[in-house]
């Protein structure tokens, strides 16, 4: 299974996040809901790379996703 490394400073996923690194085992299922709120978040007109609401970076190599996930909630 690929492993997601998150960077949150607030995660509703994810609680107790507070920055660092988070390796967690995710299932199949759990990777295909995880790559469509990524996506979605992409592709969110409200969300620009250049916000401050959020800062998204894809990373791809060797058989891990790095996923660098930065939230800023309302």
């Amino acid at each position: 299974l690929p492993s997601y490394v998150l960077l949150s400073p607030s995660s509703r996923k994810y609680p107790g996040l507070l920055g660092g690194s988070y390796r967690h085992p995710l299932s199949p299922s759990e990777i295909e809901v995880f790559k469509q709120e990524v996506d979605a978040l992409i592709q969110s007109t409200r969300c620009m790379l250049c916000d401050l609401k959020c800062l998204v970076v894809l990373i791809l190599c060797e058989n891990k996703i790095s996923v660098a996930l930065r939230k800023v909630m309302n």
